[in-house]
């Protein structure tokens, strides 16, 4: 059902059956658009300050815009530069209510290969933003918060608010939810200090949606990324990182549970695999022993060598799901971000805010 309804938003579904439930969908962002633009401006005017420095990284629409390997970029350059950094996510689709971070279903994938990948950097999982704050203070002596997924949180003053844009599918249809993926009104941009560009390719140059947002919100800074695979590790062993070229011309089943598959599967391209066999499961898709051993069997058929999937689908694959005998290994592509142009200047504001 949820597939159904984001089809619908993003268009996928055409034709006159169509017509009518889209029709409906287009009343409902209506009614959205209107209770948000009220939501959000009277939660602006009781936001209170932190006790500590808070950098947003959010997006204005539903989807995989790149959000967390941003966070992770920022999480390593200021602990570089000895802050006291923790994240803070309110742990989309965690499946379990508890406070003790201890695995995925705990914490959420996101939170959790955050936890994995940044060490000595504290993640907070609540949805209480404030009270994530308050906690990273007092308990873990944080001087700088990073909210993954923040840009809704009216109530908390940012000191810097990044938005990251995704330069393949920018704002999808225009449309708000449920009509279409944005979770705001293209106003909403004058909030950001910072437009972060992903999956830009490396020779694009000044782009339409660079001259939409410089008209939304002239005074923010845009800079440019590229999420570009760093290295292959199998699930049982990750410690031992693996070159690109490894799986280069390997027979191989691809899947994966995240909100832009299609960066996957290019990536799968231009790694040199021969997919053979591929599936999308839906974001932040909870995998039983039962999925894995049905991929492999698809896979095995079509004669694959492994089976392949992304970083954060590997989250939420658990130590009794490796140990499932599958007939072949499972690889991990690593991915991390790279900037290809403006990088200084993004780092300039970010130490900016400690002078402020």
């Amino acid at each position: 059902m949820e597939r159904f309804f984001y089809n619908l938003a993003t268009d996928k579904y055409r034709g006159w059956p169509f017509i009518l439930p889209k029709a409906i969908l287009l009343v409902l962002s209506w009614a959205y658009a209107g209770a948000v633009v009220f939501l959000a401006y009277f939660s602006r005017l009781q936001q209170k300050r932190m006790q500590c420095k808070v950098i947003s990284v959010g997006n204005i629409t539903v989807g995989g815009t790149g959000k967390t390997a941003l966070v992770e970029y920022i999480a390593g350059f200021l602990c570089s530069h000895s802050r006291k950094v923790a994240v803070v996510s309110r742990g989309y689709k965690k499946l379990r209510r508890t406070s003790v971070a201890a695995d995925y279903r705990s914490m959420g994938d996101e939170p959790y290969m955050l936890m994995k990948k940044l060490q000595g950097v504290q993640v907070v999982v609540d949805p209480n933003r404030i009270a994530a704050c308050r906690t990273a203070v007092l308990d873990h002596g944080a001087d700088t918060v990073i909210f993954d997924d923040g840009l809704q949180q009216w109530k908390v003053y940012k000191d810097l608010e990044i938005v990251t844009i995704d330069s393949a599918n920018p704002f999808g249809n225009g449309y708000l939810l449920p009509r279409g993926i944005m979770r705001e009104p293209l106003s909403a941009l004058r909030r950001a200090d910072v437009f972060v560009l992903t999956k830009v390719r490396e020779n694009a140059h000044a782009t339409e949606i660079e001259q939409t947002l410089s008209r939304i919100n002239p005074r923010a800074l845009i800079a440019k990324a590229v999420h570009k695979p760093a290295g292959l590790y199998r699930l049982d062993d990750p410690l031992r990182v693996f070159p690109l070229s490894f799986l280069k011309g390997t027979k191989a089943g691809i899947f994966c549970g995240i909100g832009d598959p299609l960066s996957f599967e290019r990536t799968c391209e231009e790694l040199g695999l021969t997919v053979v066999a591929q599936r999308r499961f839906p974001d932040h898709h909870d995998f039983s022993a039962a999925d894995l051993k049905e991929m492999a069997r698809q896979s095995l058929a079509a004669g694959a060598k492994a089976m392949v999937t992304t970083q954060k689908d590997a989250a939420r694959l658990s130590k009794e799901l490796c140990a499932e005998n599958l007939g072949m290994s499972l690889w991990v592509v690593c991915i991390e971000m790279r900037f290809i142009d403006n990088e200084e200047g993004f780092r300039a504001r970010l130490r900016g805010i400690y002078s402020a």
